[in-house]
């Protein structure tokens, strides 16, 4: 019964899934997890910690795209914000809002997405709050990103239906760089609008 949520990281990570999986299954049928992507101090505020997913080098994970995979309250009518942050050199990556869990290392989640974003569209070296608007009731095919001074920057098209309303957002590193800059993330919440 919940219409809304927030994340600053002042808890760590306990709130999202960020693992990826070692190459190889072990026992009957199963992955071994490794960390994924990782909170670093925040430069500008040293008493906060920011997301910062990427694509390091490592051969021993079955992908080396680390994401990240955040729940909220579902919501057919809604709003999602962030402050995203992406350096120049920087690979980019995908925000995608959706109805279900994805593994935070799925190259593919963005397909199922009721909407997504690529982050290389944002202007680079600064930090960017966007708010995502959505309606899923019938009355629009699409979400409008909105920037910090209300200026509508991007319209993203309905990918797919949903019957219970969007309830994930899914970040993930898309570089095919060798060992990539990543993106930062400071903050996320979700309400209903």
């Amino acid at each position: 019964m919940e219409t809304s949520r927030g994340e600053d990281f002042s808890n760590g990570l306990k709130n999202l899934s960020t693992f990826l999986y070692q190459k190889g299954v072990v026992g009957h049928c199963a992955y071994n997890r490794s960390e994924g992507a990782e909170l670093i101090i925040n430069p500008a505020d040293t008493t906060r910690q920011i997301l910062r997913i990427r694509k390091p080098m490592n051969e021993n994970l079955e992908t080396p795209h680390q994401g990240a995979v955040w729940n909220f309250p579902a919501l057919q009518k809604g709003q999602f914000e962030t402050r995203v942050f992406v350096p120049s050199g920087s690979g980019g990556g995908t925000l995608s809002l959706m109805d279900r869990w994805f593994n935070a290392g799925d190259t593919t989640a963005y397909k199922y997405a009721m909407f997504h974003l690529d982050l290389k569209t944002l202007a680079p070296d600064q930090w960017h709050d966007l708010r995502f608007e959505w309606d899923l009731s019938g009355r629009s095919d699409y979400c409008s990103v909105v920037n910090a001074g209300g200026e509508t920057i991007a319209r993203l098209p309905l990918n797919r239906a949903s019957l219970n309303g969007i309830s994930y957002v899914h970040f993930i590193s898309d570089s095919q760089a060798p060992d990539d800059k990543g993106f930062y993330i400071e903050e996320i919440s979700a309400r209903a609008d």
